[in-house]
């Protein structure tokens, strides 16, 4: 569960939040187009700038545990 996180909240982070929301409204014209150049999508949808950041942080967190809870189990016996 942690690997998809971490993988596409990674570049979002890299890119920015609000980069990458505007791209993907413009390409599926979500959100009416004024309001989200005039305000910006994050302002608009009180979304937290960083929270790709942390998502990406969680994601590989969770990829960590698992991958320390599977060391070691190896094949169990039938």
């Amino acid at each position: 569960m942690g690997v998809p996180l971490g993988v596409l909240s990674g570049p979002v982070a890299a890119v920015g939040l609000e980069r990458a929301l505007t791209v993907w409204t413009d390409q599926m014209a979500l959100l009416p187009w004024g309001l989200s150049r005039i305000l910006g999508i994050t302002v608009y949808l009180g979304i937290p700038a960083g929270l790709p950041g942390y998502a990406a942080v969680a994601g590989a967190a969770l990829a960590a545990v698992g991958l320390l809870l599977s060391v070691g189990r190896g094949r169990q016996p039938a």
